[in-house]
């Protein structure tokens, strides 16, 4: 968990702005200005095994041939002025290295000391460049040593005496200046990679080329729109609904579906059941939306929880001319009293943020569940393979085994199923349990690989003391740290609050934002500089 710390207007609704644009895909696709705009950069320390398959990928990448293959925006890695290696297949660290040695260069003994520290180095940095053509997120990478400050004396000035950007340019520069038409083609239309080289970052050495299966999260925004988390809602408990029903049949096939079919199964239409001319809502229909109703009151905060109950409603067939067919509702937890149910949308402001945060992560429970049904009909259709080839290959024992393990996988999936359904018949607050319970308590630690980061989000908080009294502030920051520690959830907040100051041990790392002028300043600090003055308010100790 990071806190942002800052005054009014000091830049940190804008730094979280930054980081979910350029973890959704850049700038790119808006319209041809801002595709030209530099995105962020994130930084990375990575294993060996992870740091050679970042490189063969690139290398791949590089060797299908052009820009276009890899990224929808047009604008190329940031290799000006970078050391890359353009034509080999399926490097790996120690191969790449080598070739990096034997670069041409006015001075050896800079390139072999920088190197040699490259070789101990596990730093990338990672570029949004835009999504492909498939819709995958496409990411620049490169190899980086740690920044000038952190290097001993002989590396810093290795590096500063180097042909890298920005140091080659610094010095040509000083040397008499360079004209527009000498800076080259590249930066005239793709302009200088200067977010590369801020001052503090890692100093990026070697472009490693564009790769797309980087494990990187997605960005998920609180506080947000509520028309896009009902989206999100129908969109989540559809993928789960549609899992429930074709899930087997899914798996062992491999035609892409006609028009009629993809229609049946987009929401609305999805939710549906047709028996005997009679058309109503699935049974598995209304064990998502209870599902998604039951794990988002499951995770409101305590000063809501004994208010409020979230329920996904999806409204009767005959209704949805009239109304929206799924509404998103907040419901007292006892239907005596003079509250009634109303829309989510009109909870209070201090109660919004937290009510969306509960949603949100409720959706990722709810993708869980769909993961973990996926995997079991998959089971299903190997087993089903594994049993046929046994049976060609003449080993009957081997084969009745393997149909079997299907036959138990199918168990397995419908005891899944049917627990979702019986949800809804339960009182209180029921909850799942057996592969359910293990699937929503097997949140991934760092495993950051691409099968790890399918459930990976990244929650963005602005603000979320908004309208809190003192006392709920507390309470919300606390419940901010155990969300975030619980879920292994990556957590960025930024707040006024001292409320956040208090959180326990290093379950956060704080940051101050200040702004001059159009320069962005941003530092870590220790909460403990901070001590209470007279039971009120704050003063930096001495």
């Amino acid at each position: 968990m990071t806190v942002l710390l800052g005054p009014n207007d000091s830049g940190k609704s804008t730094i979280l702005r930054a980081i979910v644009r350029d973890l959704a895909g850049g700038h790119f696709g808006a319209d041809a200005e801002r595709n030209t705009l530099i995105g962020g950069v994130f930084y990375v320390e990575v294993s060996d095994e992870d740091l050679n398959a970042v490189i063969r990928e690139g290398s791949q990448w590089r060797r299908r041939g052009g820009h276009g293959e890899v990224r929808s925006a047009q604008r190329p890695p940031w290799e000006s002025g970078l050391w890359s290696v353009k034509d080999e297949d399926d490097l790996t660290r120690e191969r790449l290295l080598d070739l990096l040695g034997q670069r041409a260069t006015n001075d050896t003994a800079v390139r072999d000391r920088i190197v040699a520290r490259l070789s101990t180095s596990r730093i990338l940095a990672i570029e949004c460049a835009g999504r492909n053509d498939g819709g995958l997120r496409v990411w620049n990478a490169y190899w980086c040593l740690p920044n000038l400050d952190e290097l001993d004396h002989d590396d810093s000035a290795a590096v500063n005496a180097s042909d890298v950007q920005p140091y080659k340019r610094r010095r040509e520069k000083e040397a008499g200046g360079l004209s527009a038409i000498g800076v080259g083609t590249y930066r005239v239309f793709h302009g200088t990679p200067s977010h590369l080289y801020v001052p503090g970052a890692p100093v990026a050495i070697a472009s490693l080329g564009a790769l797309s299966s980087v494990g990187m999260p997605s960005g998920l925004v609180a506080p947000a729109d509520f028309a896009e988390l009902r989206d999100a809602v129908s969109t989540s408990s559809t993928a789960m609904i549609n899992m429930m029903v074709r899930g087997i049949d899914d798996a062992s096939r491999d035609d892409e579906f006609d028009a009629q079919e993809e229609a049946g199964r987009a929401a609305p239409r999805a939710w549906l059941n047709e028996r005997d001319g009679w058309v109503g809502l699935s049974d598995e229909a209304i064990a998502a939306a209870d599902f998604v109703s039951r794990a988002a009151t499951r995770l409101l905060p305590s000063f809501l929880a004994d208010r409020y109950r979230i329920e996904v409603v999806i409204a009767d067939v005959d209704e949805w001319f009239a109304a929206d067919p799924l509404r998103v509702m907040m419901r007292p937890p006892s239907p005596v009293g003079l509250i009634e149910d109303f829309p989510i949308e009109d909870v209070a402001d201090g109660y919004r943020v937290w009510v969306q945060l509960a949603l949100l992560n409720a959706l990722e429970d709810a993708s869980r569940v769909t993961r973990l049904l996926g995997e079991v009909a998959g089971d299903v259709y190997d087993q089903h393979i594994e049993a046929s080839h046994a049976y060609q290959e003449g080993r009957g024992e081997d084969g009745d085994a393997a149909n079997e393990a299907a036959r138990d996988s199918e168990r397995r999936f419908d005891a899944v199923v049917n627990e979702l359904k019986a949800l809804e018949a339960s009182t209180g607050d029921g909850w799942v349990s057996g592969d359910l319970e293990h699937a929503l308590q097997d949140v991934p630690g760092d495993d950051w690989t691409r099968r790890g980061s399918r459930d990976r989000r990244l929650l963005v908080v602005d603000e979320p003391e908004r309208h809190l009294q003192p006392r709920l502030q507390r309470e919300a920051a606390k419940w901010l740290g155990e969300l975030a520690a619980r879920r292994h959830a990556p957590l960025l907040v930024a707040t006024h609050s001292s409320a956040f100051l208090t959180l326990p041990g290093d379950s956060a790392t704080y940051v101050s934002v200040h702004r001059s002028a159009e320069v962005l300043r941003v530092g870590s600090f220790d909460p403990r500089w901070f001590v209470p003055r007279r039971g009120r308010r704050s003063r930096v100790g001495r």
